[in-house]
């Protein structure tokens, strides 16, 4: 994670405690239906986002356009993320 995400991500308590700035933005957009994937594993659901320039100008240094964003919450209710470099 780069020095700018880890400072946005300070403060943020709750489902989002320690994650970066981008991790609250795409989760909004997975609860509006506009993920670009989602599957139900276990009973929890996964979001998949393909990451493209517009993201990548939003949020600078943390991913690259054609990187794969994966968000999940856990059964506490955080949200967790990976980011897959393709």
């Amino acid at each position: 994670m780069t020095t700018r995400a880890k400072e946005r991500s300070r403060g943020q308590l709750g489902k989002f405690e320690r994650v970066p700035a981008f991790v609250p933005h795409f989760w909004e957009i997975a609860l509006n239906g506009r993920a670009d994937r989602e599957a139900k594993i276990d009973g929890h659901w996964l979001y998949e986002f393909k990451i493209k320039g517009g993201d990548t100008r939003q949020f600078p240094g943390c991913f690259d356009p054609g990187d794969c964003l994966l968000l999940w919450k856990d059964k506490l209710g955080f949200v967790h993320y990976r980011v897959a470099v393709v």
